[in-house]
């Protein structure tokens, strides 16, 4: 999270906020964000993840998951 996110302290809270199975509503609510900005953040997280993910780390995924990490930022 560190290396990724480096840049985008907001970007990291929204993250834990995720890996604590909160929705979007309850991170916006949570943070005193809106629903779209949230949103945003939580795209920005996926593209950034997907952009720096080895790929020997997708090795072992099914075939449509790997795609779909793959070609997120497309």
């Amino acid at each position: 999270m560190n290396t990724i996110l480096k840049d985008n302290e907001d970007a990291q809270i929204v993250l834990n906020e995720l890996l604590l199975s909160k929705t979007q509503k309850q991170i916006a609510e949570d943070l005193g964000l809106s629903v779209r900005e949230s949103e945003y953040t939580i795209r920005k997280i996926r593209r950034n993840v997907s952009a720096q993910i080895p790929f020997h780390l997708l090795e072992n995924l099914p075939a449509d998951l790997k795609d779909k990490i793959i070609n997120y930022n497309k």
